[in-house]
């Protein structure tokens, strides 16, 4: 059997519910893409710290192309699949996903 790992990552903004839902079964992560490179590279410590590929990324918060930068430099190709979900990206498709990650 194939064993599943969680991780959030997020502000840890209290309004979000700061409180661990999933009783500790999944990993969380607080980081702010406002600092770029400090999202990286925790991005890139946890990666590391995982040993293995993510199976699947799920981004909802990415709301420029900055933002999926960050993810992606600190994820540097280590993953399957990425999935930006977003209502605005019905409007606007992404030069990095389009070019260089698929």
């Amino acid at each position: 059997t194939m064993s599943t790992r969680i991780c959030l990552v997020n502000r840890g903004r209290t309004y979000w519910g700061i409180s661990d839902p999933s009783g500790g079964k999944a990993a969380r992560l607080f980081a702010n893409r406002d600092n770029s490179e400090k999202f990286s590279a925790a991005l890139d410590d946890l990666t590391s710290k995982l040993g293995a590929r993510w199976s699947l990324v799920a981004d909802f918060s990415a709301y420029n192309t900055k933002d999926m930068q960050c993810a992606m430099d600190g994820l540097k190709g280590r993953f399957e699949r990425y999935a930006y979900i977003s209502s605005d990206s019905v409007y606007e498709v992404c030069d990095i996903a389009a070019c260089r990650w698929l």
